[in-house]
């Protein structure tokens, strides 16, 4: 007995490459998109590292005073 299955992966999906041979700008059109998603998930991986070492700076500055106001 065969199992229909769905397949989440869009380049292995039927009516992905259907939609491609329709529209012959739905490719890049995705392409891009991609390539926004990645770099909007670039620049908050960025925000959140300059959040934790502005953390990190402002744990530093209150512990400064325990070792005498520095050097």
């Amino acid at each position: 007995m065969h199992m229909r299955y769905q397949c989440s992966n869009p380049w292995n999906n039927a009516a992905y490459w259907r939609r491609i041979r329709q529209d012959p700008t739905f490719k890049e059109r995705d392409k891009a998109g991609r390539r926004a998603r990645y770099y909007r998930s670039r620049k908050t991986e960025r925000q959140v590292q300059a959040f934790l070492r502005a953390q990190q700076d402002q744990r530093f500055e209150e512990h400064e005073g325990e070792f005498g106001g520095g050097l």
